[in-house]
């Protein structure tokens, strides 16, 4: 099991690991969002990771409320179909 702060250093290292492959990959200024291009590609890049772990979230609480209230997943298929 990671602990937290071996999670954080996993999660710095792999931040670190991606600096370069990504500087390579987009435009120049996107990781400082200079105006234009790059600020644009930066800013759908959080967009689309806040939906995704918004999605993430919102499945995760339905299940862990769904344990508490002694149901299986099953029974909340409704909430999932949205």
């Amino acid at each position: 099991m990671i602990t937290n702060w071996k999670g954080i250093l996993l999660a710095l290292a792999g931040g670190l690991i991606m600096i370069q492959p990504l500087r390579k990959l987009l435009p120049k200024g996107t990781l400082t969002a200079r105006k234009g291009l790059p600020a644009t590609i930066a800013s759908r890049g959080l967009f689309v990771a806040l939906a995704l772990s918004l999605q993430l979230l919102f499945i995760l609480v339905s299940l862990t409320v769904s344990f508490r209230i002694h149901q299986t997943p099953l029974d909340n298929r409704e909430v999932l179909k949205m």
